[in-house]
């Protein structure tokens, strides 16, 4: 049966809880949740295979799960503070993690061991590897500091002064652009060529003050080009559109899409690769917490896109990203506030972690279908006296 901490409630009409991970002998945050499933060869769609997860808690592990079939398959150990971010190869083949130890670790995930330890100048609040080279990543600190690393040599390649710590970092799809947001609510934009340095290009401030905690970027537009504000006096700078407030017609090359700690997530517009305007926000409960959201990566049979975000008050918000401030779905089922959300690339499953412990994926039933929005979900329990081992029980409908 579910465990106390955590009772069943009736599942949202679309998806319903498919898995819980809990941690028992104490409460660590899970600081991060990724889906990563690609698809082996010969495999046109869907999605094919195991499934891994990440976990990032605050004590310094990391979990790695096939939340499909076996359960918990690895626990890696190494950091001895909390793993703020971890980011996957582009071959799934090993991950690159950053923690408050003032540390990056490079794991073999087939291995299963830490193959490289990076010393860091000062705790890593954020990290990205380059889509297109694997071997350069980009890291935030806590003091005003950005970083482009090698990851063969783990030596810094580049270093940018910043005004305020860097909560946040994200690359474009080509590796040319990096998106970095700081702790006072200013995005900026920076290009950079291989071997070369950064230069910036242009920066936003969306809300003076009112840290980014979350960016994500999709080279795909949003909906129509309308624009709209979230704040009477938003800053932009390095760019022919200095006004949030003017309407284009031309279509929008991308988006990203930002957390602020202001009660809000800010939807913009990425113009000519290097110039942000702000077009429209939504309401989630976001006021102290590092919480993410995620762009759906499926918009083919879709007018527009769609993105989940975690919020405070526990549950993770679906929203369509063309119509503001109206939610397509609202999930419950955590009890303490949500801090990270990933989707699997087939937009089949959904990952939520809160700051107490619990991870849940949720599937998408065919209620649609069949009219019944029961599912069954397997309970896998994190014991730490068992060196990370899960225990399935019996399934158990939600």
């Amino acid at each position: 049966a579910p465990s106390r901490s955590c009772p069943p409630r009736r599942p949202s009409p679309e998806a319903v809880p498919l898995v819980r991970v809990r941690q028992r002998g104490g409460v660590w945050a899970v600081q991060g949740v990724r889906l990563r499933a690609p698809p082996p060869e010969g495999a046109a769609d869907g999605l094919r295979g195991s499934l891994l997860r990440e976990v990032c808690p605050q004590r310094g592990q990391i979990y790695l799960a096939d939340v499909l079939g076996a359960g918990l398959t690895a626990v890696l150990e190494g950091h001895t503070a909390a793993v703020t971010e971890v980011d996957w190869s582009l071959s799934s083949d090993y991950l690159v993690s950053g923690s408050l130890d003032k540390s990056v670790r490079v794991w073999d995930v087939v291995r299963r061991a830490c193959v490289r330890v990076i010393p860091t100048p000062f705790p890593c609040l954020s990290l990205r590897i380059h889509p297109v080279n694997n071997n350069v990543f980009a890291v935030g600190f806590s003091a005003p500091q950005l970083r482009l690393y090698n990851l063969s040599t783990g030596k810094a390649l580049v270093v940018v002064k910043e005004k305020k710590p860097v909560y946040c970092v994200e690359w474009d799809t080509a590796g040319e652009v990096l998106f970095s947001a700081d702790a006072g609510g200013t995005i900026r934009v920076y290009s950079w060529e291989m071997a070369g340095a950064l230069r910036l290009r242009s920066l936003i401030t969306v809300f003076k003050d009112k840290p980014v905690t979350s960016l994500r970027f999709e080279a795909y537009h949003c909906g129509p080009a309308e624009l709209t504000t979230v704040d009477s006096n938003p800053t932009l700078q390095g760019g022919p559109s200095s006004s949030a407030k003017e309407t284009s017609a031309e279509v929008p090359e991308a988006s990203l899409l930002a957390n602020v700690r202001s009660n809000a997530v800010v939807l913009l517009q990425v113009r000519r690769k290097v110039e942000l305007v702000v077009r429209r926000s939504f309401p989630v409960a976001h006021v102290s917490q590092f919480c993410k959201a995620r762009l759906c990566p499926l918009v083919s049979f879709r007018t527009s896109a769609c993105f989940a975000s975690a919020s405070e008050d526990g549950a993770v918000y679906i929203y369509d990203a063309s119509k503001p401030k109206v939610t397509v779905m609202k999930l419950v089922g955590h009890v303490s506030a949500v801090l990270d959300v990933s989707w699997s690339c087939d937009e089949s499953l959904l990952a939520s972690a809160d700051d107490q412990g619990t991870v849940v994926v949720w599937k998408r039933s065919r209620f649609l279908e069949t009219g019944n929005p029961s599912a069954e979900g397997l309970d896998l329990v994190l014991d730490e006296s068992d060196s990370g081992s899960s225990s399935a029980r019996s399934a158990v409908e939600y």
